[in-house]
């Protein structure tokens, strides 16, 4: 995203410590680092803060709210077009708020809408929803986004989420072979025991020879087909790369609750030109009304067997063209520029 915004103009980045960020070099005017942070509590930090920090976490909370202060402090020398933030902590921003004098010009990356049931979050976000901007990264979460917050449609704007480029695409044999795959973090371990318990009863992946691999937090199975990974971390770059581009099939168990969240697994998919099978949620409807060829979703487990064995028996050349144009490079920075520039 760093490149991509550097097609609009000069920028700034902000950063936890050198390297965080790599090869960003020759996109950006100035990279700046904010730790180790020092502050005198008493005369440099309000007390609500303060006392916000003492009875939640000290560090982190005092941590953002000197990042929030230095990136004020940068905008009052700078000032600049656009403050872009990829994450937030909601409740430090809604206390520390009063420290940007123009917050109109602070965008927000909105990968998952569905923070936003959250109670406390909800309260703290509706004090300042209508003085930001946002930059959502699911088309189809942007309506959904707009009515359930009471938002100006003026704020809310669509980003696509990138795919992985030509450039940086990784093919490193490590490991086994899949035909199907499901290695994102964001796997519901009440779809995985669905699926563990349909191969137990019915031995579907076994009978049919299809080598599927599914990352999990909670369960662990193997039966030479179907493996089950209980881990907590994500696979290495190349290792999870190299698993996608040798697959036939990349299926994403998420539970319907997952809701208009964005997944980058999905895209990661698209990028290999993978068909994704889905459980029902609202992202993975959209993606099948609109490329039906592409995407294929179930609302109960045991139509999952036969939405893989057609998926894999189906020999016509899928078309890829439009999502990825969609999702280009190009799209993307038209996108930014017009989100930007007419304010």
């Amino acid at each position: 995203m760093i490149e991509l915004m550097s097609n609009i103009g000069e920028i700034d980045v902000i950063s936890h410590e050198k390297g965080w960020y790599s090869d960003i070099s020759e996109y950006v005017k100035n990279e700046y680092y904010v730790m180790p942070f020092q502050m005198d509590l008493k005369k440099e930090v309000p007390f609500h803060i303060r006392l916000y920090a003492k009875i939640n976490d000290p560090v982190r909370v005092l941590y953002v709210y000197y990042v929030f202060r230095f990136i004020n402090n940068l905008n009052n020398v700078n000032n600049y077009d656009c403050i872009y933030f990829g994450a937030l902590d909601w409740c430090t921003f809604a206390l520390s708020k009063y420290l940007f004098s123009n917050m109109d010009k602070i965008y927000l990356v909105v990968h998952n809408t569905e923070v936003f049931n959250n109670f406390v979050y909800r309260i703290l976000f509706y004090s300042f929803k209508n003085k930001i901007n946002y930059a959502v990264t699911e088309k189809c979460a942007v309506d959904y986004f707009i009515k359930k917050n009471q938002l100006e449609k003026k704020r809310v704007h669509y980003i696509p989420h990138p795919l992985i480029e030509e450039k940086d695409k990784v093919i490193y044999r490590r490991g086994g072979v899949y035909d199907v795959v499901a290695v994102s973090g964001s796997n519901d371990d009440n779809e995985i025991e669905k699926i563990i318990l349909l191969e137990r009863e019915q031995s579907f992946f076994e009978k049919n020879n299809i080598k599927c691999i599914i990352r999990s937090k909670k369960y662990e199975y193997n039966n030479g087909f179907l493996r089950v990974e209980k881990r907590e971390l994500a696979f290495e770059k190349e290792e999870y790369q190299s698993m996608i581009a040798q697959s036939k099939i990349v299926l994403l168990p998420f539970g319907v609750k997952y809701g208009f969240r964005a997944s980058g697994n999905m895209m990661d998919a698209i990028s290999y030109e993978k068909v994704v099978i889905g459980s029902n949620f609202e992202t993975m409807r959209y993606y099948e009304k609109e490329y039906p060829n592409l995407f294929f979703s179930y609302n109960d487990i045991v139509k999952l067997p036969g939405i893989i064995l057609k998926c894999l028996l189906d020999n016509e050349n899928k078309d890829f063209v439009r999502i990825q144009e969609e999702h280009s490079r190009a799209q993307i920075v038209t996108n930014i520029r017009e989100m930007i520039e007419p304010r």
